[in-house]
């Protein structure tokens, strides 16, 4: 899964928000890029859902004004 954290503008918060994630049960592995603000992460497809919710509450609580959105196969945020 890739998702695209518009509005991302703290480097540390990008790192809290990696190393919670990586930590969840599912998660295979996990690699937030601030200079792209692409977030891709390696986890089992029945728990997508679950992760991508927990991104988006990672994000609001570490920064605020976050959009997260999941890029499809082929698309370009």
């Amino acid at each position: 899964m890739v998702l695209f954290m518009a509005g991302l503008e703290c480097r540390d918060c990008a790192d809290k928000i990696e190393a919670h994630i990586q930590r969840m049960p599912g998660v295979n592995g996990a690699a937030l890029m601030f200079q792209t603000k692409r977030f891709v992460i390696d986890c089992d497809p029945s728990k997508a859902g679950e992760i991508e919710g927990e991104v988006r509450r990672s994000a609001a609580k570490a920064q605020g004004n976050v959009s997260v959105s999941r890029i499809e196969r082929g698309s370009h945020p």
